[in-house]
């Protein structure tokens, strides 16, 4: 089979598309985990990884890529969706107190 190559905007287009795929990916995948973002350095390069536990509580770590600026975007996303969460789990507990006391 002959494979010719993609002129550099085809590729570069590839390469776009595999990113945002990327991000979404991991956007949906990691919007249920309990769990949290961390930087390492390896071999001088910085790289992203998600930390969690597992069900038998072991600690794992899920690669999410080099550092960048989509990458620090979507750790940001992440933090902001987690404080909304905590804030909404504050309002819900604040009203469930409210009708606790109000329904005797």
């Amino acid at each position: 089979m002959h494979f010719n190559e993609l002129p550099l905007s085809a590729q570069t287009a590839y390469a776009e598309l595999l990113e945002q795929t990327r991000a979404l990916e991991l956007t949906n995948a990691l919007s249920g985990l309990v769990g949290s973002f961390h930087k390492l350095t390896r071999k001088g390069q910085v790289y992203w990884y998600f930390a969690y536990r597992d069900l038998g509580q072991k600690v794992r770590m899920a690669y999410v890529g080099p550092d960048g600026v989509r990458v620090r975007a979507l750790v940001e996303r992440f933090k902001r969706t987690r404080r909304h969460a905590r804030l909404l789990q504050d309002q819900v507990a604040r009203i469930g107190l409210s009708v606790g006391v109000s329904g005797r």
